[in-house]
């Protein structure tokens, strides 16, 4: 979860991977209790095509529902939606930062040093993967994530 130091203020919640990327998961800490409330009623209602519950609210969790037994409904929508997983934003280069005529961004990218990537999440509503990692200008190495602008930018650094 992002909280500004300054200020207390709570942002969006993340998820980070060393390897690949980040995953911008909810706009806030609030909307991320309601999205793990709902897959816990979700897995207790589905248990029984599972080993277990905790079984059951990891394959919600995930999204991947390939624990379930064979009667379990894939096809109904909330386990479509699940399945569907983010949608993507591909990370720019300080560079294209600067490039871009937008102030924000520009700012950003004078704090970063040269190498660094960095998302524009401004305009996310929904869960979105940021793949860093597979960016062709990804150093390599592993990320270290910062959040700007109120968690709506993301970068990240590659150190080795």
């Amino acid at each position: 979860m992002d909280v500004d130091p300054a200020t207390g203020e709570w942002g969006p919640v993340f998820k980070f991977w060393e390897d690949h990327g980040a995953e911008l998961v909810a706009p806030s800490f609030q909307h991320w209790l309601v999205t793990v409330t709902e897959l816990v009623k979700y897995a207790a209602q589905d248990t029984e095509h599972f080993d277990s519950f905790s079984t059951a609210f990891l394959n919600w969790f995930s999204g991947d529902f390939a624990d379930a037994g064979d009667e379990f409904p894939e096809d109904s929508p909330a386990a479509l939606e699940r399945a569907a997983g983010p949608t993507t934003t591909r990370p720019i280069t300080v560079e294209a930062a600067f490039a871009s005529g937008d102030p924000v961004l520009a700012d950003v990218g004078s704090l970063l040093p040269e190498g660094a990537l960095l998302a524009d999440l401004r305009g996310a509503a929904e869960p979105t993967a940021v793949p860093f990692g597979r960016h062709p200008k990804w150093p390599g190495g592993t990320p270290v994530y910062t959040r700007f602008h109120s968690g709506t930018i993301l970068t990240a650094v590659g150190e080795r």
